[in-house]
Formats: C-alpha cells, structure tokens, sequence
C-alpha cells in the first residue's frame, strides 16, 4: 500500500486478530519459496482503474496458489466492468478501503478463507484415508482429485476397478 496509515491500519487490524502478518516485496511475490504456502495475501490497488502491474501482481499471485483479496480507495463506486478486472486477475474479493464496513468484510473474507482452507484439508485428509482404506497406492494431487471425481460421480463399492494411467 503507497499509503502508509492504511498499511500500518491493515496490518493492525488482521494482526490484532490473530492473524501472523508478514509484508511482502515484489521479488516475494514470483518467489513462493519466500512466501507461506497457499498463504491468504490481502494487496493494495490504486484508485481504478488501477495500473496493468497490478493486476499483473495478483495474477502471480494467484498462479502461486494463494487467496487474495484487493482493496483500494473507490472500488465501491466505481463501474462494474472496472471491478471485474480485480476479479478476472484472481481477486477472490475487492474491497473499498474508503468504506465504512472495510474492517470488517476484511476479517470477514479472512475468516471465511480460513474456514474455506481448513475444510479442504479436513476433506483431503479423509480422501487419502478413504482410498488407504480401499488399498488405492499414490497420493499425489492428481490421484487425490481422480478419487475426489470418483466418490463424487458414483457411490464407492466393493466392485473391482482398475485405473491407469501415464505419468
């Protein structure tokens, strides 16, 4: 954020929450290495429409599995088609820094991303139990969503399959 009270208020705000807050610079963000894994990332946006470098910022992001949220003075106001771009670059939410509410739809998103994240590691963590259970070997992403299609699409039965594949 260019703006330091509204970066030293968002910091507060999520770190007075509970929440480990850590600053980021632009060589963190094309390095995941520098960076939590599949972290919940909040960025600054100009007033919009805002510069390509930043939504190029949240596109990278993005590609690097983390949940990002966007805020920024006057994205309330602006035109529909203005804030769909902090969407379409992999904004899970934009919100108005300028708005009463800011604070909380902040710890609100927060909260819901969180609950969102430990839902899929509760449903990952039985998935591999599930297929441990029926003697299914690997447990890599792609296994782990195959058997994800597979539970969704049928019910799972002592009927004999066989999948295969390449690696």
């Amino acid at each position: 954020d260019a703006e330091p009270s509204q970066r030293r208020s968002v910091h507060d705000l999520l770190a007075g929450a509970g929440g480990q807050v850590l600053l980021l610079s632009e060589e963190d963000v094309d390095n995941p290495s520098r960076r939590p894994c599949e972290a919940l990332v909040v960025v600054a946006l100009s007033r919009p429409p805002c510069p390509a470098e930043e939504l190029e910022r949240l596109r990278r992001l993005r590609a690097g599995r983390c949940e990002v949220l966007a805020y920024g003075p006057g994205w309330d106001t602006c035109s529909l088609g203005l804030r769909c771009q902090g969407f379409l670059a992999g904004a899970a939410r934009v919100l108005d820094s300028g708005s009463p509410a800011f604070g909380r739809d902040l710890l609100a998103w927060r909260d819901s991303a969180r609950r969102a994240r430990e839902g899929a590691r509760d449903e990952e963590e039985r998935l591999c139990g599930d297929m441990a259970g029926l003697g299914l070997v690997g447990r890599s992403g792609a296994m782990v969503a195959l058997f994800r299609w597979i539970e969704r699409g049928s019910g799972v039965s002592d009927l004999p399959a066989l999948v295969t594949g390449e690696t």
